[in-house]
């Protein structure tokens, strides 16, 4: 049985290319996991630093702050000096943040 080289010749091709593509899809998936990968890990940063804000406003401030707006606006203040911008989500952290502080100083 003989094959035709002009045959062989365009199945390499064909598979070269194919090949090329599997290697252009498995980069763009890896790219697209590292980047979600990267986002959850700045994101849990970012909430470990908020805690640890509201902790220090909470040592510092506690005494002369008892309906919370000053230390609120001391975490605020850290974020901001970090180039955080204060949106809804970021409130709602550092709210989340308070609410663990008190849930662990009851127990």
């Amino acid at each position: 049985m003989h094959i035709d080289p002009a045959i062989v010749s365009l199945l390499a091709q064909a598979l070269i290319a194919l090949l090329g593509l599997a290697v252009i899809w498995l980069t763009a998936k890896a790219k697209s996991l590292l980047k979600v990968q990267a986002e959850a890990e700045q994101a849990s940063n970012l909430d470990r630093q908020i805690y640890q804000f509201v902790e220090a406003a909470e040592q510092q401030l506690k005494n002369g702050d008892p309906g919370g707006t000053a230390r609120k606006q001391y975490v605020v203040g850290l974020l901001e000096e970090l180039g955080v911008e204060i949106s809804a989500a970021i409130n709602a952290r550092i709210e989340a943040a308070v609410y663990d502080l008190n849930l662990g100083q009851t127990q």
